[in-house]
């Protein structure tokens, strides 16, 4: 709720950026874009072999790494079944990634997943 009622407060906000600001703000995008998965999962979990869930498993390293909850992200990892954590291993992600929007490292990230929370 803390950081909901941030996001809100910012987005009322009528300050005005400068052109400074907005060009770095731009630039900061452009460099983090391939960081941040915005769940658009109907492109790259149709293409990906088997029935790997890489949205869930983006967010579970999102609880992990960017809000520091490993507990959490551990816990809805397990819920994975095995045989689809053990799957995970040998899925050739290429074709995800090439649908991915973000150009997300889509096979990176599954192996930290399995690495950090399995």
């Amino acid at each position: 709720m803390t950081l909901l009622m941030s996001n809100v407060a910012a987005a009322m906000d009528k300050t005005k950026l400068s052109v400074r600001e907005m060009n770095l703000l731009q630039q900061y995008a452009g460099e983090t874009h391939s960081d941040y998965c915005t769940g658009c999962v109907e492109n790259c979990e149709s293409v990906a072999a088997g029935n790997i869930p890489i949205g869930d498993v983006m967010r579970y390293l999102m609880y992990a790494r960017s809000y520091g909850d490993r507990q959490r992200a551990r816990a809805n990892f397990q819920k994975i079944p095995l045989r689809v954590r053990q799957q995970m291993k040998s899925v050739d992600y290429r074709p995800a990634e090439k649908k991915c929007p973000r150009k997300m490292a889509i096979g990176r990230l599954m192996r930290e997943a399995l690495d950090e929370l399995g």
